[in-house]
C-alpha cells in the first residue's frame, strides 16, 4: 500500500515537472511538453528526462515538502 502511494506521488511529480517550465501544474501538459522535447530532439528529450528524474529523486531522498514534490517543483529545473 505504501509503495503504491509513493509510486503515485512519483508519477504525478514526474508528469507535472515539465509543465512547471511554462508555469502549468497539469500532468497532461507536462507529458505533452516532454513529448514535444522528444519530438524536437531525442537527445534533448533524454537529457530532460534524466534531469527530471534526478531532481525529483533528490527531493524524495532529502525528504523535502511532499506538496512541492507532487507539484513538480523540483523536477522542472533539471528538465
Amino acid at each position: 500500500m505504501i509503495f503504491r502511494k509513493q509510486l503515485g506521488t512519483a508519477a504525478a511529480s514526474l508528469s507535472r515537472g515539465p509543465a512547471q517550465i511554462v508555469l502549468q501544474a497539469n500532468a497532461v501538459s507536462g507529458l505533452l511538453i516532454l513529448a514535444g522535447i522528444f519530438y524536437s530532439s531525442v537527445d534533448a528529450g533524454f537529457g530532460a528526462l534524466i534531469g527530471l528524474v534526478s531532481g525529483t529523486a533528490f527531493a524524495f531522498t532529502a525528504k523535502l515538502d511532499k506538496g512541492d514534490i507532487t507539484a513538480g517543483l523540483y523536477g522542472y529545473n533539471g528538465a
